[in-house]
Formats: structure tokens, sequence, C-alpha cells
């Protein structure tokens, strides 16, 4: 057994003490810090965060000789030694659902950052020891024990069987944690919120369970015995959520407007997203990933199931259980089809390729118009397929489907699928079409609206296109930030006409100098412009000439009939 204590340094430090205990492999032990996190898929280069990492023979205090094999391995010299104490500090500063973080108010730790096993026995137990003050609470989905000690510290065990357990169960100790729960078909959800948060007139225990219901009834039972929510509420904005084995951390804020309605649907949006990935993800998981390696990337061009279908179920849990209004379901449709219409980088990358490059800039802007999203695209294919089993099964058959036979054969066994599994389940299920699915939108970049035309026709809507109200964007053809960086350009628009190109950066429009203010001003101009521009080391004036209609590039539903299949599309299904 690995056996573990930790504790906060001095809060404005913001560094997290590690002391371990390492049996002795013989005469090398390699110690391993994981490369990358579960639900990101890139390096997570977390070794960048260790500091002091020494090793000493535990039981003479002699310190050891080790190298460093790889950025995250140290190899230790250990002939003759039973147990290899490891000291280290881990930087704990950033605040996400993926992150580690230490102020003196929270001790917050995804144990995937910060660590090590051994990597000639990843199966080997954990025992972990965490001293707290006394008044902090525990969030997280390992069961816990505390004790009390004399000085008033608490000190908290948790044991892990291994560290893919333990590097997939994240946790929060704080004395601003609240606890709450609710009843799903019987199962008790807990949820842990970590500061104050501001839900207005919201029932959000009722929101919570009728999508957690229906995703239950959607699978036909929960996989796990127990769940916890662990949101941690922030006075600012941001947006984050991983999903775990039995929990998921969620990071929102600004944590007092979730009073607002667009606020409150983004907190039920990335929730009901996160659980829907206690099915798909944390059973249904690609065979490239069963189990972890978490010693090097884990490639898989399955991204478009994994993130994609679980973006559009994540939806259309709320829709079809009556959380979300049908007015609601046509603005994020709307969404998804603007998102996939503006990325010109559905020219050039299939979503399969993106899902494997992923590891090499999928969560970044990265070069304009070079790949898709994998959330987006995999929602919008997950989309088109859903409706089309419906079609071709006059109601009878659908994505559901898909999926419940995939949770059966590979989810409940423990047995990872491929890409080519997922496709003969959609083939014998009937899916119209599926080479031109498969080969043409998912594997290739094939025109994805061509074949939203009939989605669309089905469900009684036709897509139009209308200006967005952004002057800039609508008239010059660019996006450009408060601070003057262009964001994104309109190809073949008046802006890349003459030259203007995303990441530059304008600062000065008609003679009016930008701090902090670029979009206001530019949402005032009614003619031509004179636009200063600096490109690095170039700082330069060009004329952006005005164009007499606007560009159209808000995607708009529009119904133009009553569809009944729209009755079933965006209704429960159960029974069906």
């Amino acid at each position: 057994m690995i056996r573990y204590k930790v504790q906060g340094g001095q809060p404005h430090h913001r560094f997290i003490n590690f002391v371990a205990l390492f049996p002795s492999m013989g005469e090398y032990t390699t110690i391993q810090l994981p490369v990358w996190r579960p639900g990101r898929y890139e390096l997570g280069n977390f070794a960048k965060n260790v500091r002091g990492w020494k090793a000493y023979d535990a039981d003479t205090g002699e310190l050891l000789l080790w190298k460093k094999s790889t950025p995250h391995t140290w190899v230790v010299e250990s002939d003759g030694v039973d147990y290899i104490k490891v000291h280290y500090e881990y930087f704990a500063a950033e605040m996400n659902a993926g992150s580690s973080y230490w102020d003196g108010a929270q001790l917050y730790i995804n144990p995937v950052n910060a660590f090590c096993f051994l990597l000639d026995d990843p199966e080997m137990n954990m025992d972990v020891q965490i001293h707290v003050p006394h008044d902090f609470d525990y969030a997280g989905g390992i069961p816990s024990e505390r004790k009390q000690t004399e000085n008033g510290e608490s000190i908290w065990r948790l044991v892990a069987a291994n560290i893919d357990h333990l590097a997939d169960s994240p946790f929060v100790f704080s004395r601003d944690l609240s606890s709450h729960d609710y009843d799903a078909h019987g199962q008790k959800m807990h949820v842990w919120m970590n500061g104050e948060v501001n839900f207005g007139d919201f029932d959000w225990r009722k929101d919570f369970q009728a999508f957690s219901e229906l995703q239950m009834s959607m699978f036909g039972d929960f996989p796990r015995s127990h769940y916890h929510f662990i949101f941690q509420f922030a006075p600012y904005f941001i947006r984050h959520g991983v999903e775990h084995e039995n929990s998921t951390i969620i990071a929102m804020g600004p944590s007092q407007a979730f009073n607002e309605r667009k606020n409150y649907d983004s907190f039920l949006g990335i929730s009901s997203h996160e659980l829907f990935h206690a099915w798909n993800v944390k059973c249904i998981r690609p065979k490239d990933m069963t189990p972890y390696d978490f010693t090097k990337p884990n490639y898989s061009d399955t991204g478009f199931i994994t993130e994609g279908v679980t973006t559009y179920y994540g939806d259309m849990m709320l829709i079809r259980s009556g959380v979300w209004s049908m007015a609601k379901a046509k603005i994020q449709m709307e969404e998804f089809i603007e998102t996939h219409a503006r990325n010109r980088g559905r020219l050039h990358q299939s979503v399969t390729d993106s899902s494997v490059d992923t590891w090499v800039d999928g969560y970044t802007a990265g070069i304009p118009g070079r790949k898709v999203s994998i959330y987006n695209e995999g929602a919008m294919l997950a989309w088109m397929m859903d409706v089309d089993l419906l079609v071709g099964s006059q109601g009878k058959v659908s994505l559901d489907d898909v999926m419940r036979e995939m949770y059966k054969r590979f989810g409940k066994r423990g047995v990872g699928y491929t890409s080519d599994d997922y496709w003969n389940i959609c083939k014998e299920l009937g899916l119209n079409r599926w080479e031109s699915y498969r080969y043409e939108l998912c594997e290739g970049t094939g025109d994805y609206l061509a074949q939203l035309k009939y989605t669309l026709k089905h469900l009684g809507w036709k897509l139009e296109w209308a200006s967005s109200g952004n002057v800039a964007e609508d008239y010059y053809g660019f996006l450009v930030d408060d601070m003057g960086r262009v964001i994104n350009v309109v190809f073949e628009g008046p802006a890349d006409d003459v030259g203007i190109g995303q990441e530059m950066r304008i600062t000065c429009i008609n003679g009016q100098d930008v701090h902090r203010n670029a979009k206001e001003i530019m949402q005032k101009q009614t003619g031509d412009l004179t636009i200063t521009v600096e490109d690095k080391w170039r700082e330069y004036n060009v004329e952006v000439l005005r164009r007499e209609k606007p560009f159209k590039r808000k995607a708009v539903l529009v119904d133009i009939e009553n569809s009944d299949l729209r009755q079933i599309w965006s209704g429960s299904r159960l029974g069906a």
C-alpha cells in the first residue's frame, strides 16, 4: 500500500505539502506522476507545479539517489531499501474543474494533478490522510473517516483501490461547503456547493430531479451506488465541468447571477451534461482508454461520441424532461448550427481527426480554420442521426436505442468499444445512409448543412439566416473584443480584403483610441472606417469599406408546419 500525508502550506504561497511512503520495487523504483487527466484529452504537464521532490530511506532517513527519466517520472535507487519516503510540494493556484487550489479557506485537489504512483504496480492501494482546519467539511466521491487532533485540526482518511480510483475522485475540504440532496427514482443524489450562490426563485432541486430521472429512465438504471455533484461557485465568470467515476466537479460563476434565466440555464446545461457522462464515458468508454493509461496520451477518434453525443443529450434531457421550453430548444439548436457555420475548420478537418487532435490543441482556438469542435460537431451529428432514426422507424427507434445498446454491450460489461462498434449498432438499428454519416460527415468534411435540411424538414422547421446585430461583423466582416483583439474574420469580407487577420489588435478606430471599449466604438459606426492595426512589431492604418447590406450569419429556425415528429423528438420517449 502507498501511504500519503497531505497538508496545505502557507495559504498565500499556494503550495500543498505531500509526504508519501512507497514500498521499494528492488534495485530501482520508478515513481510516476500522471501526464493527463480524465475528461481532458490533452497533456496536463502537472510536473510543472511540483517543487522540491526528494526521496529518502524511510527507515534511516538517508537521502536516496534518483533521476528523472521523463518530466513526470522519477527513478529512485532503492537497492536494500524497504520503503521510500518522498517529499514534494505542489503549487495549487488555479481554479477550474480540473485543477487543484489552496488558499486557507479551502483545500481542493484533483488527485490526478498531484499524486504519484508506482509505475510497476499501478493497481496498488492508496491510503491518504489529509490534515485540514477543524471547521472544514469534506465533499468527494470516496467515503471518508475523520478524527480530531489535540491541536484543533482534523485528519481525514481516504482509501482508494488504486491510482485510477484516486485519480478519478476529486475532493474539496472547505468551511464554506453546504450539503444538499434530492431523490431520483429512489437514488439519493448528493449536491455540494462551495461558496454562496443566488438562484432567486428557480427551483434547482425540481429541475435536477427531472433531468436525472429521465436519464435514468433512458438507460434503465443508474451505474453508481452514490453520486456527488460538487460545485465550486466563484464571484467571477467561469464555466467548466469534469466528469468522474461517481461525481462531477463543476466550477461556475458569477455565483450571484444565477437568478438570471440565461445563467441559470447554463448551470442546468452543464449539470445535465456531466451527469450523462456517468453512462457515456465513465461506463461506455472507448477501447483506447480502457483502462486509462496515465503515462502517455490515450489517443482516440471517438470524441464525437464521448463529448458530442453527451453535449446533445445534456441539452435534450432538459428539453425532453420539460425543464426547458421549445423556445429554448430552438435557441440551443440554432447555436449548434451557427457555431458550425462560423468555423471554417469544417472545410479542413473531420470531427474524428479533431478527436485525435485534442491532444494537440483541442481546448484552445488554435490557428484559424484548422479544426472543428468535437462537442459541437458531434452534437450536430447526433441530432441529425437521432431524427433520421426516428423518421425511418416512424418514431419507434432513436439514438436512445443506440446508446442503450452501447451501455448493454460495453458499459455494463466494462469492455471498451471502437468507432466500428458504434457504427455497426447504428446500422443494425436501421440508420438510413449510415455510410454517408460516417464517411462523409464524421470521417470526412462533407456538408452538414445539406443533411440538416432533411432533419429540419421533418421537425417542421426551415433554416434562415439573419444579421447578428453586431455592427463590426454585419457590415465590416470581423469580430473584436473590448481590448481590440480581432477574434474572427469573415472570409473574403471587407476586413479580410484589406489584410485584417485574426489575433491582430485594433488600437484606433476613426481617430478614437481603443481603451477597453473597441466593441462599443464599433457598434456606433455608420460609414467607412480608418483603422489602426497593431500586428506584432508593425502598426499601420487600413481603410475598411462598409457593406451596403449586412452579412447574415445568425441562424434562425422558422416554423413552417406542425410536426408530429417534433413532438416525439422533444418528448420524453418513455414507452415509445
